[in-house]
């Protein structure tokens, strides 16, 4: 039975109903089933880190117009991302369900970006197969979520390339002008889009198609292209800079101020600096988190390597570039002895690379097919190894997205705890915050007072946010004597006080009231006030 399933037939018959829909018909499938996927896998607002730091910062600026930053860190000054979620709080409001507007709408941008670059290098039922593995990939399901910089980055490098592409065929500058400011666009939501940049420069000297105006040094053509693109990247850096120094008193714009307050990974071996090109393929961590992105960053270097070989001036383009840009997120180091990087090797700093991976490896599949057609010709054996490959990425990412549904809340859970909030709010009933982890040194447990910091942020008065980080929160116990905390509404209360009636739990990933019995409560300050 089996050999009688013919699954080239199948999917030759799906590819030729797929080229003969309208662009339209696809760019509307694609938001439609994007926007549908990004809404019933949105996840819970983190509570540390880029996110939930940034959002606070914002609303507290939007609601009282008063920044609470004496001096502003790298994640308020990514201007790509600040500027627009700025914009849709200053329409929309600050409540944390505007939260998820712009990851989303990005998303789905990025969603069309992705079938639109495949689909120009090979097909639309390629094009379609990308969207789809970016769909359900776990970092864009996260991108696709928080509000993170990585995709908006991504979003604006793909930009890049469709504008190059147009470039290619009609041979008008203003394309290439174009590429250069999308290029800063993406710098301006992360400072290692500079990557992309030198990666497109060398590009255009080597595989550049045009050749008037043109002069060689080596094999180098250096033209009105490179020359054009450089002077927009160059002149956006100075533009940016000038406005960060007169804003923020700096000399050197974005570099100094980001040195003041980013951390970096270090290596103190030379030896594994040399191994540094298996830092975006890092096995640290969950393996439903790591696996899909080793797997498809492994299968997309090999694919680059298909296009850079044997693909066309298009294909060897966008493969040369990417391999620039790998090297330099690989080996790109601020210090040597020992080795300072940039930046860590989470996951999440690669989305870009991931991207084009995904673009790469389902874009080189009759290549993939070649090459197995001639090693194996037993049909099983080929159906069984494209399985295996296929579930190494899939799998995982299923268990990632079932997992944050599970444990990492979801739209309800937020629906849920803002009602609760609101209803606390109005009955000036205080709020308490059940701790799971042991408290220290009097001091508090750094997820609990992480994921303090980020319900008061998201669901707290605007006005408060600036003394969240030094707020003293007290402590009371309840019957079990297990230690809680009253985090809204306890200036309301006594000490001792009388407390029945209902709570708030805000702490579970499915947050609900809960009946606690009528008994004293005493509270005990965490440090003397």
């Amino acid at each position: 039975m089996f050999k009688n399933i013919c699954f080239k037939d199948f999917f030759n018959g799906f590819s030729k109903k797929v080229n003969e829909w309208t662009e339209w018909k696809i760019i509307t499938w694609i938001i439609l089933s994007s926007m549908f996927f990004r809404l019933i896998t949105l996840q819970f607002v983190e509570k540390s880190g880029d996110a939930v730091h940034t959002w606070s910062v914002l609303r507290c600026f939007i609601d009282t117009g008063n920044w609470y930053l004496e001096n502003m860190d790298h994640h308020v000054l990514r201007w790509g991302t600040t500027l627009p979620v700025m914009a849709i709080q200053e329409v929309f409001g600050t409540s944390v369900f505007i939260y998820y507007i712009f990851p989303v709408i990005v998303s789905s941008i990025t969603a069309i970006l992705v079938y639109k670059v495949t689909t120009h290098l090979t097909d639309k039922t390629i094009g379609i197969l990308a969207f789809l593995v970016f769909l359900v990939f776990p970092l864009t399901v996260r991108g696709a979520t928080q509000y993170l910089p990585m995709l908006p980055a991504s979003m604006f490098v793909l930009s890049a390339f469709l504008f190059l592409f147009k470039w290619f065929e009609k041979e008008k500058l203003y394309y290439i002008a174009c590429t250069g400011l999308m290029i800063i666009l993406a710098y301006g939501c992360k400072i290692t889009s500079l990557y992309w940049a030198v990666a497109i420069a060398l590009s255009l000297l080597i595989f550049s198609p045009v050749d008037k105006g043109c002069f060689k040094i080596w094999k180098f053509k250096v033209g009105p292209a490179v020359i054009l693109f450089s002077l927009v990247i160059i002149a956006g850096i100075i533009i940016e800079t000038l406005i960060l120094n007169v804003l923020f008193g700096a000399s050197y714009g974005r570099l100094q101020l980001i040195s003041k307050t980013h951390d970096f990974g270090v290596l103190y071996s030379f030896w594994e600096w040399l191994i540094s090109f298996l830092r975006p393929m890092s096995m640290k961590g969950k393996y439903f988190d790591t696996m899909p992105t080793a797997v498809i960053i492994l299968l997309g270097l090999i694919s680059a390597f298909f296009w850079l070989r044997k693909g066309t001036i298009e294909k060897k383009f966008i493969a040369f570039s990417f391999f620039i840009a790998y090297f330099f997120h690989s080996y790109m180091i601020k210090k040597v002895f020992p080795f300072y990087y940039p930046e860590k090797s989470h996951g999440r700093y690669f989305l870009v690379l991931t991207i084009f991976c995904i673009i790469f490896y389902v874009g080189s599949q009759p290549q993939w097919n070649s090459l197995l057609w001639n090693r194996v010709k037993n049909l099983h054996v080929r159906a069984f190894l494209k399985f295996v490959v296929v579930a190494l990425w899939l799998v995982p990412s299923i268990i990632y997205i079932c997992n944050t549904r599970m444990w990492d809340g979801n739209l309800l859970d937020v629906i849920l705890m803002h009602k609760n909030i609101k209803v606390a709010e109005a009955d000036n009933t205080p709020v308490l915050y059940r701790l799971e982890d042991e408290l220290e040194d009097n001091k508090l447990a750094s997820s609990d007072r992480k994921r303090i910091q980020m319900l008061l942020t998201c669901f707290g008065p605007s006005s408060e946010i600036p003394l969240i980080n030094q707020k003293k929160f007290p402590l009371i116990k309840n019957k079990s004597g297990k230690d809680e905390l009253i985090i809204l509404n306890y200036k309301a209360s006594e000490s001792p006080i009388e407390y029945s009636g209902l709570s708030i739990n805000i702490f579970k990933s499915a947050p609900e009231k809960f009946i606690l019995p009528s008994y004293k409560l005493k509270m005990i300050p965490l440090v003397e006030q």
